[in-house]
């Protein structure tokens, strides 16, 4: 079972067991490549919401993680988008079908990016390429 599937069937088994009334989101965490609950978040709007829209905007039958990071501290997101083009690893809306894109920089402070493939393992291999342009 890939990991997504795995994760996918967490929280299913989740959802249907606690029966939430409103919005919310789990966190997952991958230890040797299995997935762990790590939080849970009812009743706010999370950034897993944004990062699950943008997927099903721009790559809905495409594989997907996203990820938070602390940047360097003075870097910008036009370096890191620089950076990610430089190496052709950058998701461009509706002109890719893979790649990485920044869903959130606060310069100094902290970035959400989402990394995109057509399985789990291009993801992974995406997510640890843009990890070394950072």
């Amino acid at each position: 079972m890939e990991f997504m599937d795995e994760i996918s069937r967490y929280a299913s088994d989740l959802v249907e067991a606690i029966g939430p009334s409103g919005m919310g989101a789990f966190a997952f965490t991958s230890v040797d490549g299995k997935p762990y609950l790590t939080d849970a978040h009812a009743g706010t709007l999370c950034m897993e919401h944004f990062t699950k829209l943008f997927h099903e905007m721009y790559a809905k039958n495409a594989r997907f993680c996203s990820w938070n990071f602390y940047p360097h501290p003075g870097k910008d997101v036009w370096t890191l988008w620089t950076r990610l083009c430089d190496r052709n690893i950058a998701f461009m809306p509706g002109k890719s079908n893979r790649g990485v894109f920044p869903l959130l920089f606060l310069k100094n402070t902290t970035a959400t990016l989402i990394s995109i493939g057509v399985d789990d393992a291009e993801v992974s291999l995406l997510r640890s390429q843009a990890e070394n342009v950072m």
